[in-house]
């Protein structure tokens, strides 16, 4: 059995415990669909992320921006008994800030790396790996057209979908603007009924039926690196 720990920002990402029970969240069925092929036996371990804030360093270590966290996530997998481990984290949250793609996916690169370095503090940290959206979890939930239809029961054009979600951005408190999750609620309000908008749970079935060459190809820079990355967790076990 192969334990794999994972963490994130909050419920519409890697999900919730309650009362003992996890309920997890979109990211864990990106991950999860990756690792259908792995020959392995695997089970997810939920790491609270107040628990890994709350965690103590011993001594002194220099590391910038998410690389603490990220180090501190990896100790508590360990503690946990865990031989592998995903740290989910959005990248962007200036949400009225505009930018081009390559600011954008330079800030991704930058994040990308300072969680690497707070992970390579151990030795064995192969297994670990981050999980980063180019700006978060809705610019996935955006790659995969199909995935939307079959989760809100809706029919939609390929014009209503964008040709590059990973880079769609906006002010999230402008009705009109491309921000993720409010371009994504714009989408599936105009055409559900009322009770089938976007939430965790419809998040959830959009990430179960997503189809991984799909985001590959949409989301190249951020989904393309993680699946790479969760390919060596699959041949170190």
């Amino acid at each position: 059995m192969i334990k794999i720990a994972m963490t994130g920002e909050g419920p519409t990402d890697y999900g919730i415990k309650e009362y003992g029970e996890v309920s997890w969240g979109p990211a864990y069925w990106y991950a999860r669909k990756l690792l259908e092929t792995c020959e392995a036996n695997i089970e997810f371990v939920f790491l609270d992320k107040h628990d890994v804030r709350n965690m103590r360093l011993q001594g002194r270590r220099k590391l910038t921006g998410m690389g603490a966290p990220a180090y501190k996530f990896y100790l508590l997998a360990k503690d946990r008994g865990c031989s592998a481990g995903i740290f989910y984290s959005d990248v962007d949250r200036e949400t009225g800030k505009k930018n081009t793609p390559e600011e954008a996916e330079k800030r991704f690169r930058n994040r990308y790396n300072e969680i690497c370095e707070g992970l390579k503090c151990a030795g064995d940290s192969e297994a670990y790996i981050p999980m980063l959206p180019l700006r978060m979890i809705e610019n996935w939930q955006l790659a995969d057209k199909n995935a939307i239809e079959t989760a809100y029961e809706i029919t939609l054009q390929d014009k209503d979908v964008p040709a590059k979600p990973e880079f769609v951005w906006g002010d999230e408190n402008d009705p009109n603007s491309n921000h993720p999750k409010t371009l994504l609620r714009r989408i599936i309000n105009s055409r559900v009924k009322r009770g089938n908008e976007v939430c965790r749970d419809k998040m959830v079935e959009v990430a179960q039926n997503s189809r991984p060459e799909v985001l590959k190809s949409k989301c190249s820079i951020s989904y393309g690196c993680f699946s790479v990355d969760i390919e060596r967790i699959k041949r170190l076990f």
